[in-house]
């Protein structure tokens, strides 16, 4: 029996939880393997210092670097022991860019047989002027995507 390729987005919200609780509970069969993607934020990096106007704040440029890592990194552990407790094996992505974009793409590179994901709820409003990831992934993608809703 071939292992299902299965991926899971992750974002640090309880949303990401709800899906990857609802993986486990309702979807998971032995053999599966992970793919956890976090896209992480990019740091926002000032242009001049307030402190040196006429020096580059590459220390603040270097400090948001660091701290934006540092907050992915955690996120994505809290996941990868989920996955170990389990028994299940995974590999972690952290990419940059639109989130939606960086989820079908990494599918599409992992060779991905589903794709699982939280939603935010957001109202037809909203989702109209700013867009929704999980919608995105929805249309763009090539594998069946499993949305779980925010009051499951």
């Amino acid at each position: 029996m071939e292992c299902r390729k299965i991926l899971i987005a992750i974002d640090g919200s309880s949303y990401a939880e709800k899906a990857f609780e609802f993986y486990i509970e309702n979807i998971h069969k032995k053999g599966d393997f992970l793919l956890l993607v976090h896209c992480a934020t990019p740091p926002k990096l000032p242009l001049f210092s307030f402190s040196e106007p006429c020096v580059l704040p590459s220390d603040e440029w270097l400090n948001s670097i660091v701290n934006e890592n540092k907050k992915s990194s955690q996120i994505m552990e809290k996941f990868e022991v989920l996955c170990e407790s389990a028994k299940i094996p995974k590999k972690t992505v952290v990419a940059t860019g639109k989130p939606g974009e960086a989820i079908i793409e990494a599918a599409n590179l992992e060779g991905i047989n589903l794709i699982v994901m939280g939603a935010r709820g957001l109202n037809a409003l909203r989702r109209t002027f700013i867009g929704s990831v999980s919608d995105y992934v929805l249309h763009h993608s090539n594998v069946p995507v499993t949305i779980v809703p925010p009051m499951v």
